[in-house]
């Protein structure tokens, strides 16, 4: 029987392991003076925080921790580092989950008309915007329809506390190390969200619902490197049908499910490449 959630001491050290790469790509971006790697390396950080969604991804479904409350400050904290309400992510994935590939569909898989559209979006703006915006507008009851409960509406308004507390402290260390800041934390932040969309994407978009619950999610194996920072959240289908199992736990059911998903694909990269052929069919 695949045990639901993993030990602390192993998803601490996972963490801890992250952040380590994540100093280490700092220093190796002071010590290499070559423009291309150090665009390489800043990608590789906006990556490493783009993570941060799916720890904060394991928490909310309490699959990281045998502790609730654990489970609700590393997520709160991690997800903090894309300025991101835990308790506003949480309503608005599990309700994802109730409603998957309906109307009610917090996460609604819209079409993408054009090829600008699509760069729009894999840009990373239009999510950030709207992602961050809603996170620290709670403490003015700016609430968004799939936040219910008082329950929920006092955790969103904590966390949002918590956000804009955190935001006034980076913006006093803006002032004080403006460099240092602006290249390890906020250009890797605006790639965070491009490599959330990257990510994102493939998860739904273009499973049609009428073959049934396995074809309205996509898995894509990837490859190590990339499953390590995603908390092996590519295994997205895997992930609807036991939402409650840690990313590890996931990979080991993937060959399992692998006749009953419709939607599989090797690689993200190759994925967007075809979307972009199809787009431009369309344009032609």
């Amino acid at each position: 029987m695949i045990n639901s959630v993993i030990s602390n001491q192993r998803s601490f050290l996972k963490i801890l392991i992250i952040f380590l790469i994540y100093f280490f790509s700092i220093y190796a971006f002071q010590k290499l003076n070559y423009l291309a790697i150090r665009f390489l390396i800043l990608l590789h950080l906006g990556l490493i925080l783009a993570g941060t969604l799916n720890l904060a991804h394991e928490c909310l479904h309490y699959s990281l921790f045998r502790s609730k409350l654990l489970n609700r400050w590393v997520g709160m904290i991690s997800i903090g580092l894309l300025l991101i309400n835990f308790s506003l992510y949480r309503a608005f994935h599990l309700r994802h989950h109730q409603y998957l590939g309906t109307k009610k569909d917090s996460e609604r898989n819209t079409s993408i008309p054009s090829l600008f559209s699509y760069l729009i979006s894999l840009s990373g703006l239009p999510l950030a915007i709207s992602k961050i915006s809603s996170s620290f507008l709670v403490l003015w009851k700016k609430y968004p329809y799939y936040l219910e409960g008082s329950k929920k509406i006092k955790d969103a308004r904590f966390d949002s506390f918590y956000l804009w507390s955190f935001l006034f402290f980076l913006i006093f260390l803006t002032t004080q190390y403006p460099q240092p800041l602006l290249f390890f934390y906020w250009i890797p932040l605006l790639l965070a969200f491009h490599w959330v969309i990257f990510f994102g994407l493939p998860e739904h978009y273009g499973c049609k619902e009428k073959l049934g619950f396995y074809a309205k999610s996509r898995s894509t194996q990837s490859n190590a490197w990339i499953r390590f920072f995603l908390w092996n959240a590519n295994f997205h289908a895997e992930h609807h049908l036991h939402p409650h199992l840690p990313g590890n736990k996931l990979a080991q059911l993937s060959d399992q499910e692998k006749n009953k998903i419709f939607y599989r694909e090797k690689s993200y990269f190759f994925w967007h490449l075809k979307l972009i052929r199809d787009l431009l069919k369309c344009q032609n």
